[in-house]
Order: C-alpha cells, then sequence, then structure tokens
C-alpha cells in the first residue's frame, strides 16, 4: 500500500513538474527556396484611322436617290484582316455596319427607321467611319484606330411619299 502511494505521489510530482518547466522554442532561420514566375505574351498593333475626306456621290441619281455611295481612302499600313464600322446617326435611329472595302452604300432599306423617313421626318444623317481590328482566334475586344472620320448627308423625305425625296450629300 505504501508502495502504491509513493509511486502515485512519484507521479503527481512528475506531472507537476512537466507544467511549471517553461517550453523553450528555439530560432530558426526559415526561407523560401522554391521561387515563382509568370509568363505572358502581349500583342499590340497601330490602327491607322481613315482620314477625311469621304465622298459622297447619289446612287440612284434623279428625282428620288434613295440611295448614297460613301467612299474613303484606305489608310495605309493597315493590317491584314481590319475592316471598317460605319455608324450612321439621325434623329430617330442608330445603325451599325462593318465592310471589308472602302465603299459602302447607304440605302433607305439599310436606315432602320424606314416609316419614320418615308413619312416626311426629313433630317441629317451623320456617318462615322472607324478602322477596327479583331485578330483571329481572339474573343476579346477589338482594336478601333483612335481617330475616325465623318460625314453628313440629308435625307430628305419624298411629299406624299412619292416625289423629291432622298439621299443629298451634302
Amino acid at each position: 500500500m505504501i508502495r502504491r502511494r509513493i509511486i502515485g505521489t512519484l507521479a503527481v510530482l512528475g506531472l507537476l513538474s512537466l507544467l511549471l518547466i517553461p517550453a523553450r522554442v528555439g530560432e530558426t532561420l526559415a526561407q523560401w527556396d522554391d521561387g515563382e514566375s509568370v509568363t505572358a505574351q502581349g500583342q499590340a498593333a497601330v490602327i491607322p484611322p481613315v482620314l477625311p475626306p469621304i465622298t459622297c456621290t447619289g446612287a440612284d441619281g434623279g428625282l428620288l436617290p434613295t440611295a448614297a455611295v460613301l467612299t474613303w481612302n484606305a489608310p495605309a499600313g493597315l493590317p491584314v484582316g481590319a475592316t471598317y464600322r460605319v455608324t450612321a446617326v439621325a434623329k430617330t435611329f442608330t445603325e451599325v455596319k462593318y465592310v471589308s472595302d472602302p465603299t459602302i452604300k447607304i440605302s433607305v432599306v439599310l436606315l432602320s427607321d424606314l416609316l419614320g423617313l418615308l413619312l416626311g421626318s426629313s433630317s441629317d444623317v451623320v456617318i462615322t467611319v472607324d478602322t477596327i481590328y479583331a485578330p483571329t482566334g481572339t474573343t476579346g475586344p477589338m482594336w478601333v484606330a483612335a481617330s475616325s472620320a465623318t460625314i453628313t448627308i440629308k435625307y430628305i423625305a419624298p411629299v406624299l411619299g412619292l416625289l423629291l425625296g432622298g439621299f443629298r450629300c451634302s
């Protein structure tokens, strides 16, 4: 029985001594040995703008020129695959077309507000031509030239939908 008490007392003293002795943590000189690296590939291009003038001619002639042909000079140094964005803006509509040649035929059918144009809403139509480029195989936004060329043409609504209307080049 005494033996049990002595063993129990020693066990308690041993446990207490572990709690009373402060734990020592030594210093370390840890560092990262593995370097991280990233590689990327970028692409840049100079997109030359369309320069004025844009020429306008009545395509159909006569009393009712229902179309106008706009032509401009292709900019020098245009990347292969570049195209043109032609934007027509009037009082009641905006329309955008993309063409690969430096010419476009603007007609009443092309304009969105045919009924308004035929019912007498004559207005100026501002045409803007931008050079754009979307590299093949990309899904991001297209690149647009820093400036663009504009021309204003007039659409005169025909009288009673029949006479003296159409496009007039300014």
